[in-house]
């Protein structure tokens, strides 16, 4: 069993491993990104060799997301940051609820 780096340029899904990149650069908004894909080819006794590919990326505050093509990593991380930011914009939007006075200030104004 051993394993590498296949051809960049080769298209993985419907994807280069270059516009995946290009995607995953522009969902990060600046924050720190990593991109890997590994090909793992292994000899089956009887069949040939097999092989087995993993696409794999990450922005800072979402994790590593792997699966077996760009489309469908990808779909995951943008899945993932949609949810996030409708969170926080609900979080944000909603009217904040008035304080009331604790009990010992009532006590002390009378």
């Amino acid at each position: 069993m051993y394993y590498f780096m296949e051809n960049l340029n080769e298209r993985k899904g419907n994807m280069t491993f270059e516009e995946a990149r290009q995607e995953l650069e522009t969902l990060s908004k600046g924050e720190h990104y990593a991109i890997e894909y590994g090909l793992m080819v292994y000899q089956n006794f009887g069949s040939g060799r097999s092989r087995e590919a993993e696409c794999g990326v990450y922005i800072h505050g979402y994790g590593w997301k792997k699966g077996p093509t760009w489309r469908k990593v990808l779909d995951l991380l943008k899945t993932e940051i949609e949810k996030k930011e409708k969170i926080e914009k609900n979080e944000f939007t909603q009217p904040e609820e008035e304080e009331m006075p604790d009990e010992d200030s009532i006590t002390e104004a009378v």
